[in-house]
């Protein structure tokens, strides 16, 4: 009885493989969290302007510069869930 289903969820993953986007070297940010540049506020706390870098990066310098050429600060964020506030800490 269970074999249809089987059968069936087997033959779609196989028409439909995962892929999976590169992520950063762990050098740069800690496994889970997402390289980002980001704009502070007057606080010094992380604003919600941030955006990828534009280059991926290989390494922390390269990171760290590719986010100051755009007037950003280098960010290693945890994406928000379920609408929670994204936490950042410098690399």
């Amino acid at each position: 009885m269970l074999f249809l289903p089987t059968l069936l969820l087997a033959a779609l993953t196989a028409a439909h493989p995962m892929t999976f986007q590169p992520r950063a070297p762990y050098e740069i940010c800690p496994a889970f969290d997402t390289p980002l540049c980001c704009q502070l506020d007057a606080g010094g706390m992380v604003g919600t302007t941030c955006q990828s870098p534009s280059s991926a990066p290989s390494n922390k310098t390269e990171f760290l510069n590719d986010c100051h050429a755009i007037g950003f600060t280098a960010e290693c964020c945890k994406l928000p869930t379920g609408g929670d506030a994204m936490f950042c800490q410098p690399p």
